[in-house]
């Protein structure tokens, strides 16, 4: 957030939390249960985030998704599109 303003770093933090109280509401989850050991789980879960991250990038949404391990690891990327950003700033 280098360079912007007082002003449009408090819209995008106002904008962010709105996002996170709405994601509350309207989140989807997806249980997943298989007999993969550990080490396939993870190696499966980092080739699951790259492909559902590319698909994503693409929309013009802003998500969240994370992704815990049967061992507790827990895998996360978040996506906000430039557009969103933008429209952030100027409210």
């Amino acid at each position: 957030m280098k360079g912007l303003s007082h002003a449009a770093k408090r819209s995008l933090a106002t904008w962010g939390t709105a996002f996170a109280h709405v994601a509350k509401r309207v989140s989807m989850n997806i249980d997943f249960v298989s007999s993969l050991t550990p080490d396939d789980e993870t190696r499966i879960i980092n080739e699951l985030m790259a492909r559902l991250t590319a698909m994503l990038d693409e929309l013009p949404i802003a998500y969240s998704l994370r992704v815990k391990s049967a061992r507790g690891e827990v895998f996360d990327h978040s996506h906000c599109p430039r557009a969103a950003l933008d429209e952030a700033v100027h409210l």
